[in-house]
């Protein structure tokens, strides 16, 4: 079964561990960025196998038994331990939002504009990929895209979308 702890609660440390010391748990999976190594370290001790979703790379993992970098570039990253899966392969979506890398299935030849939205770090990289993903994708598309980075991502030769980058944007 799953269970569920406020993560935005003052007590969410404390709701973890009371629910470990009532419930023998085999796994525990941690995608957080305020789980600090502190956490980490001490929701290891209670014998949990301990899979932690990361992207950036910051707090020391070096307890886990897993952990899980489902973004490009992912492999920039070294992690302490050798049980790492890296890369877009390992993305997190729903099955819905799967597809085989041909966008023409997934756009109707009406639809014509899109969002793409990116989270913290510098995101230019990865938006410079989605970027030639889009190259191949014949009808002519507006694209807004909201990236949290200084450096404009470089549009690729031959890109014939119209774009416009939002960049440190606040209150969506």
């Amino acid at each position: 079964s799953v269970t569920e702890v406020d993560r935005y609660s003052c007590q969410g440390l404390e709701q973890t561990f009371d629910l470990l010391n009532q419930t023998k748990f085999d796994l525990a999976i941690i995608d957080h960025y305020g789980a600090d190594s502190k956490y980490i370290q001490k929701l290891k001790s209670t014998g949990v196998f301990l899979v932690v979703v990361d992207d950036l790379g910051d707090r020391d993992l070096a307890v886990c038994d897993l952990i899980i970098n489902q973004n490009y570039a992912s492999e920039k990253i070294e992690y302490p331990i050798k049980e790492t899966v890296q890369g877009d392969k390992y993305i997190l979506l729903r099955d819905e939002f799967l597809f085989d890398g041909n966008c023409e299935k997934i756009f109707c030849k009406k639809d014509n504009h899109l969002l793409l939205t990116f989270g913290g770090g510098d995101t230019r990289e990865i938006v410079e990929c989605c970027l030639m993903k889009l190259l191949n994708y014949e009808s002519r598309l507006d694209i807004k895209c909201i990236c949290n980075t200084n450096a404009t991502p470089v549009v690729p030769g031959g890109f014939h979308h119209k774009i416009h980058f939002y960049k440190e944007v606040d209150n969506i």
